[in-house]
């Protein structure tokens, strides 16, 4: 019998009720565990002095220390946890700060359980993930960004791109930030066949990461 080996999480969030919640969805979750649980950043540190994790599971807004505070903390660390943000005040400059402080994943609150598991796994596996709606709005604030401008440069470029119907439907689904189980689950492709039509993609575009590429294929005029 081969033993699984399991993504060990901590969680930080100072509502107690968000702790419990997080932790019904992921003890229905096989391939991953809570290691230990903290009301603040500092908590946080002090956990993981005591414990090994794969993934930090925050909130921002936290007393004594908050998420943002927590993440540079991180950083600072030889081989930091992957660090996954969630929040429900959803602003662009916490946004923007938790990106430019390398979080794996910018996440909502009131996401469904499956949407948060699979933000988890994507990250974990060196993904980055941001949820739909801030995803929109910081592209929206990127130079040369136009819902309105069909004809611009970044639009005529998608002809640029040699890519398959196939192909097309999944850049589609990486633009609204689904994870790889996610676009499987809606195309009824294996997860293999996913994840081979992501790395072709990434390949394309040239990107090295799922929000470069999100980013680039809408520039491009592809996801719209």
């Amino acid at each position: 019998m081969v033993l699984q080996i399991k993504t060990s999480l901590l969680l930080v969030d100072d509502d107690p009720l968000v702790i419990e919640a997080l932790g019904h969805y992921f003890a229905a979750a096989e391939d991953m565990e809570i290691v230990a649980v903290a009301e603040n950043g500092k908590a946080a540190l002090q956990q993981l002095e005591r414990h090994d994790v794969d993934a930090v599971i925050a909130d921002i807004h936290m007393p004594e220390m908050d998420g943002t505070t927590l993440l540079r903390k991180l950083n600072e660390l030889p081989n930091p946890p992957v660090f996954i943000a969630m929040t429900a005040m959803d602003n662009d400059e916490t946004l923007r700060e938790v990106l430019s402080n390398k979080a794996a994943a910018y996440i909502l609150k009131s996401s469904k359980p499956a949407y948060i598991l699979d933000t988890v796994r994507e990250a974990v596996r060196g993904g980055t993930v941001v949820a739909p709606q801030p995803l929109t709005r910081l592209f929206q604030q990127m130079p040369g960004w136009s819902d309105n401008d069909t004809q611009s440069p970044s639009a005529i470029s998608a002809s640029e791109h040699h890519i398959s119907p196939a192909q097309a439907q999944i850049l589609d689904l990486v633009c609204e930030g689904k994870s790889n189980e996610e676009i499987a689950k809606s195309t009824h492709y294996a997860p293999g066949t996913v994840k081979k039509y992501v790395s072709s993609l990434l390949t394309e575009f040239h990107a090295k990461s799922r929000l470069e590429l999100a980013v680039k294929a809408l520039k491009a005029g592809y996801g719209k």
